[in-house]
């Protein structure tokens, strides 16, 4: 049972570091949020590229998240919002937020994590930035995040087990004001040395398999 457990794990550290590949690659701003087994402390990335496809108008715009309509990928569960609306300020680390067209930045200083049950507007699992700035979008203007910090989820009594892995995929804000202005992606994966030790338990169970299997003369 153990070895199947470990084989099962390997695989799905495979399927998880294929989705974060193909992520990397796509025209849209990337979290990943990553972490280990009981550990309340949460990695949190940035990374990629979007262009605004509609301007905000005159609207000044502050945290910008994305909101999706239901999927089969739920990440949060109901406690991660609370009454400080999900609202998750950096313990260490730094990220940007960056105009590449007028060259303009923002400090990101923490992120928005909102369950699809327990959000201002149920049945929408929310994701977002915390900035310092209020932004006015143009349409063509293309942006970048960057940076790496870490969050903590122990004042919600939550670890990384808490969180499900998978991906959002590219998708677009549905609010009214932001809706179609960027597009942005949450991946959550495993903690990368986490992954490296499933992959090589993974190997070293194929290779024991492999020399207990009959040869065919």
């Amino acid at each position: 049972m153990k070895i199947r457990r470990v084989l099962r794990l390997y695989s799905i550290a495979c399927i998880l570091l294929a989705v974060a590949s193909v992520s990397s690659v796509r025209a849209a701003l990337t979290m990943t949020l990553s972490g280990t087994p009981g550990s309340s402390i949460i990695n949190v990335s940035f990374s990629g590229t979007s262009t605004v496809g509609r301007s905000g108008g005159s609207i000044s715009i502050v945290n910008f998240g994305w909101d999706f309509a239901p999927t089969n990928f739920n990440p949060f569960p109901p406690q991660i919002t609370g009454s400080d609306f999900g609202r998750f300020n950096f313990i260490s680390g730094s990220a940007q937020f960056l105009n590449l067209t007028s060259h303009q930045s923002s400090s990101i200083t923490g992120i928005w994590l909102e369950d699809s049950s327990n959000s201002p507007s149920p049945g929408w699992e929310r994701f977002g930035m915390l900035d310092s700035t209020g932004i006015s979008y143009v349409a063509g203007d293309v942006y970048q995040w960057s940076g790496s910090a870490t969050i903590d989820l122990s004042a919600k009594g939550l670890t990384f087990d808490s969180l499900h892995l998978g991906s959002t995929g590219p998708v677009y804000p549905l609010d009214p004001v932001t809706s179609g202005i960027l597009q942005g992606e949450l991946v959550i994966v495993p903690e990368p040395s986490v992954t490296v030790l499933l992959t090589s338990a993974g190997a070293v169970f194929l290779m024991i398999k492999r020399r207990h299997q009959p040869q065919i003369e």
